[in-house]
């Protein structure tokens, strides 16, 4: 759920904002709610792997973790 409420509402913000709407919204809310998540709640890390935003950086998209963000949640969109 947490994966997927990131790929749904992440996409126009920037990067500070995702971060604070990750903690603050979607984790505090789980949390609340009794809804268990994995110890590490990385949305990013379930939605794609290394070697395909190796790819992403080989076709000329930055390495940074936003890019990567970004690349993920166009994919999984």
């Amino acid at each position: 759920m947490l994966a997927s409420a990131f790929v749904s509402y992440a996409g126009p913000f920037n990067k500070s904002f995702r971060d604070k709407m990750m903690k603050e919204d979607f984790e505090k809310f789980f949390k609340a709610n009794k809804i268990s998540t994995s110890p590490e709640n990385d949305p990013i890390k379930l939605l794609t792997d290394e070697s395909t935003a190796a790819k992403w950086n080989k076709q000329s998209l930055p390495s940074d973790k936003v890019s990567i963000e970004n690349g993920t949640i166009l994919t999984n969109s």
